[in-house]
C-alpha cells in the first residue's frame, strides 16, 4: 500500500506544480504565477477577466521576476521521486519506497523554504509597482493548489510513520 500511497502523492505533486500557486492583486488586476511558471520566471497577467500568459526571454529579463531556484530543485526531485516509485513498484524493494518518502521530505522542506523567503514574483511586483509589503492596494496570496501541493508530499511522509507504528504495535 505504501507503494502506491508514495507514487500517487509525486505524481500529484507534479501534476499540481502547473497549476496557480500564488497570485497578487491590485486595482489594474492579478498576476499569477504556478511552479512551473515560477521556476522559469513566467507570469500569467489577467486584466478585465482576460489571461494573457507572458513568458521571459532574454530582451525582457528585467521586466519579470527572477526564477524560483528552491522550487526548481524540489521539482527535480519529484521527477526522480517519481522514477524512483515507479521503479519501486517493479522491483519490489522497500529500500525504494523508503527513499521516495525521503526525497518528499526534502521536496517539502525545499517548497516551505521558499515560502518563507519569499516567491520572487512577491518581491518583483512590489519592487516594480514601489508599494509597501502591506499597501491596502496591493493583495498578495497563495492559491489552494499550492497548499495542496503539501498535502501531497505530507502524505507519504505521515503514511510511513503511521505504518511503522502500527507494524510496531501489532
Amino acid at each position: 500500500m505504501q507503494k502506491k500511497v508514495n507514487l500517487a502523492s509525486v505524481l500529484t505533486a507534479i501534476v499540481l506544480f502547473f497549476l496557480p500557486w500564488v497570485q497578487v492583486s491590485c486595482q489594474e488586476g492579478v498576476v499569477r504565477q504556478s511552479g512551473v511558471q515560477a521556476i522559469r520566471g513566467d507570469v500569467t497577467v489577467i486584466k478585465n477577466g482576460e489571461a494573457q500568459k507572458q513568458p521571459r526571454t532574454v530582451e525582457k529579463k528585467n521586466d519579470f521576476p527572477e526564477p524560483a531556484w528552491l522550487i526548481l530543485a524540489a521539482f527535480v526531485s519529484l521527477c526522480g521521486a517519481g522514477a524512483l516509485g515507479i521503479w519501486s513498484w517493479f522491483a519490489k524493494r522497500s529500500a525504494l519506497d523508503q527513499a521516495v518518502v525521503w526525497i518528499c521530505v526534502g521536496a517539502l522542506i525545499l517548497v516551505l523554504a521558499q515560502s518563507f523567503v519569499g516567491f520572487p514574483l512577491f518581491t518583483f511586483i512590489l519592487q516594480a509597482t514601489d508599494k509597501a509589503a502591506f499597501d491596502d492596494e496591493l493583495w498578495r496570496s497563495y492559491q489552494p493548489a499550492f497548499y495542496a501541493l503539501w498535502v501531497a508530499l505530507f502524505l507519504p511522509i505521515t503514511w510511513r510513520i503511521a505504518d511503522k507504528k502500527f507494524k510496531g504495535a501489532g
